[in-house]
């Protein structure tokens, strides 16, 4: 007869912890299960012999300002204004170029640059998701410690330079309910964003307990093995030896999409951008119905993208615009 398996004593969590235990398995297996299905399918459809050539459309991301902002507010956040830069530099740089070849005078038109913002959310030590990062290692730092580091780094940047302003708490109203301890404001190329820091290290974690790890490697069902089997970790982690008993090794959110955007940005570079530009006429969305210059330059990012425009000779006023009704 088989041999008994050995006794096994599991001491119960306390509930916050088996509640937080729960959670995280399953974002985690939602999340890598949503990743090897587009990896499926992206094998499934790609075709070698025909990636030389092709045309990628890129929808960009909307940049969001709600009343609440959290960690995916900053990342769709980020993502734009990554992406405004390329557009900025990418577009600048391709009429300059044009006015050159056609031996026309450029004058230089100064434009907003968000590559500040930029700097201050990815630059390592004392960026944002570096920081966010260094907290999440912790394992006992909580949201409102993760604020007061920001405000931290913003105050001995302001320090240096006094015009630094892209970081930093945000001014509360005594009416309102909010406090700086638990929130962080940062001026996006878009608007100003204040974001609230209670859930950021939660949302930023995608590692697990090395107890719940080791059960979904055992399961009887490769393709749970498949799915959940995490990624190879770094050289540099895997120097630091292994994790230490009851843990796994820190795999973080912030970290995976700074990188699948870095690889965006790198495809996008090495091809030739062409960009379509929908400016909204009315709130109302209707025909024959224009707001004005005002309206049309708020709908471009107040006048920093008015810039593009008076580039390219195109800055007219709202009497000046053929109305047309596309609604027939």
């Amino acid at each position: 007869p088989p041999s008994p398996l050995p006794h096994r004593h599991s001491p119960p969590l306390p509930l916050h912890q088996a509640a937080a235990a729960r959670d995280s398995l399953v974002k985690i297996m939602y999340s890598r299960l949503f990743t090897w299905m587009v990896g499926r399918i992206t094998g499934a459809t790609s075709r070698p012999e025909a990636s030389k050539r092709y045309i990628g459309l890129l929808d960009v991301y909307g940049f969001e300002f709600f009343d609440v902002n959290s960690f995916e507010q900053l990342c769709i956040n980020f993502a734009n204004e990554k992406l405004q830069q390329f557009f900025l530099v990418t577009v600048f740089t391709a009429e300059e170029q044009v006015y050159k070849d056609e031996g026309v005078p450029w004058t230089p038109i100064p434009y907003a640059d968000n590559k500040l913002v930029i700097s201050i959310i990815e630059e390592q030590p004392e960026g944002i998701y570096p920081t966010l990062d260094s907290m999440c290692r912790t394992g006992n730092s909580t949201g409102r410690q993760f604020c007061a580091a920001l405000h931290e780094i913003a105050a001995k940047r302001k320090a240096k330079d006094k015009k630094f302003d892209v970081l930093g708490a945000p001014k509360i109203n005594r009416k309102e309910s909010r406090t700086k301890e638990d929130h962080f404001l940062i001026k996006h190329f878009a608007a100003d964003v204040v974001y609230h820091c209670g859930e950021f290290l939660e949302k930023n974690n995608d590692s697990l307990d090395q107890g719940l790890q080791q059960m979904v490697l055992n399961s009887s069902k490769p393709i749970i093995v498949e799915v959940c089997t995490p990624e190879a970790e770094p050289a540099s982690a895997a120097k630091k030896g292994p994790a230490k008993k009851g843990t796994s090794s820190f795999g973080s959110v912030g970290t995976k999409f700074c990188k699948s955007l870095n690889a965006l940005m790198k495809e996008l570079e090495s091809s030739q951008a062409h960009f379509i530009r929908c400016i909204k006429p009315n709130p109302e969305l209707v025909p024959k119905k224009i707001h004005g210059e005002q309206g049309i330059s708020r709908d471009l990012s107040l006048d920093r993208a008015r810039n593009l425009v008076r580039a390219f000779g195109l800055l007219i006023t709202a009497s000046e615009v053929i109305v047309c009704d596309y609604s027939k």
